[in-house]
């Protein structure tokens, strides 16, 4: 996966993340305790992560790409 599609794959992600916690905060379902378990153990913790990534992709980028050298060297 190159830099551009895993960006955007990231984008998309953080993007509806976030609009599913917008939904917990100010819709009636928040009064649902199984949906605000699943924002609040699954959809934050996706939001944090996809940001850290947004904001790490140069190192993340660099990290692949030197385990993908490393492993073409080792079969050569």
């Amino acid at each position: 996966m190159n830099g551009q599609s895993l960006r955007i794959t990231l984008r998309w992600i953080h993007i509806i993340c976030a609009l599913v916690m917008g939904t917990a905060l100010y819709s009636p379902l928040q009064n649902n305790q199984a949906f605000m378990a699943l924002v609040l153990y699954a959809v934050v913790p996706l939001v944090a992560l996809s940001g850290v990534a947004m904001w790490k992709q140069g190192k993340i980028m660099k990290h692949l790409n030197h385990n993908k050298q490393n492993s073409a060297k080792a079969t050569q």
